[in-house]
């Protein structure tokens, strides 16, 4: 943990009661999934805030209040209203699909900017206050088609889970597909919950496919390759980001080397050690609220943030420069290899 940690956990205040309009605090939400079985991503968003703030020097003077979603779409909502009714947020950034589109209808109403680690590409097209601080599901599939395509999968089969960025991301792939010569020859859904997946496994490895995608969640990634390997499969098999995660790995028993999955590019010095996607998409989310407040002149109102942050055009960070496109965040993507 690094030396930036005192002073985060310090910055962030849970406000218990309501604060009238004088004596307001600037503040922005923070809706991560703290506490559940995507804790291990919020902690990724806590470290990436944590070294903005450090090469800012802090947060300027805001207050930055923390909520926890836990990556559940009905408690997001409950944790959004809170934060903008009590609260009283500038700004609000979310992590999660799920937790991002189920806000979304909700700053468009209140008027309030919403920055996303959110993949779904009606994010922003939904919503002119949302701002979106991760790779667009049309983009991330497309990329995966080309990159599969240059590994020379000629056909592909497809496992997805029942959640909103996985499911995106394999549609895009699914159309981009044909354009890059691969052909679909299997596609699965599977429910959040399910942890057994050995039936599927099976009809897997009766395909004909010479590579899976394995779209599915975070406690479901380990398992499942491991069944895969038990049963004989051989095959290529990739996957998202949340296949590097430690307790993935774990839970694949050693059987997640060679799996290789598509991720933003998080190699910068800048960034923590074992710096995910969802560490960089705030790290980066976190340098452009504050490097819109730099710009403001005048006392800081959820409209006034709005206008700053549409005036942005690029977001200057230790870690590179991003440009910033029709309210969305461009970040480079590379394929990776788990070894």
């Amino acid at each position: 943990m690094h030396q930036f940690i005192g002073a985060f956990v310090a910055l962030f205040v849970v406000v218990s009661i309501p604060v009238f309009a004088e004596h307001r605090t600037e503040s922005i939400g923070m809706l991560l999934p703290l506490t559940g079985a995507y804790a291990s991503v919020g902690a990724d968003n806590r470290a990436g805030i944590d070294a903005a703030l450090g090469e800012r020097g802090g947060a300027s003077g805001l207050n930055l209040v923390l909520a926890d979603s836990q990556a559940d779409p009905h408690r997001s909502v409950s944790e959004f209203r809170k934060l903008s009714d009590i609260d009283r947020v500038v700004a609000v950034y979310a992590m999660r699909g799920p937790v991002g589109m189920s806000v979304n209808p909700l700053s468009q109403r209140v008027k309030v900017p919403l920055l996303g680690g959110v993949g779904n590409k009606h994010f922003t097209t939904s919503n002119e206050f949302a701002f979106q601080a991760w790779p667009t599901s049309e983009r991330e599939g497309g990329f995966l088609a080309e990159q599969l395509a240059q590994y020379g999968v000629k056909r592909l089969s497809i496992v997805t889970v029942e959640d909103d960025w996985p499911i995106a991301v394999s549609q895009e792939l699914s159309l981009h597909a044909a354009q890059r010569g691969l052909s679909v020859v299997g596609e699965w859904r599977v429910l959040p919950t399910e942890s057994d997946l050995r039936t599927i496994a099976g009809r897997l490895k009766r395909e004909s496919g010479d590579a899976i995608f394995l779209n599915v969640g975070l406690a479901q990634i380990g398992p499942f390759v491991k069944q895969l390997r038990e049963l004989g499969v051989t095959i290529q098999i990739y996957s998202n980001f949340w296949a590097a995660k430690p307790e993935v790995r774990s839970a694949g028993g050693g059987r997640l080397t060679g799996v290789r999955y598509v991720e933003m590019r998080t190699d910068s010095p800048a960034l923590p050690s074992g710096a995910s996607g969802a560490t960089l998409s705030a790290y980066v989310a976190t340098h452009l609220l504050l490097q819109a407040r730099s710009t403001i002149k005048g006392p800081l109102t959820r409209e006034s943030l709005y206008a700053a942050l549409l005036a942005q055009r690029e977001v200057e960070t230790q870690a590179g420069t991003f440009a910033v496109i029709d309210r969305q965040i461009q970040f480079p993507m590379v394929m990776r290899e788990i070894r």
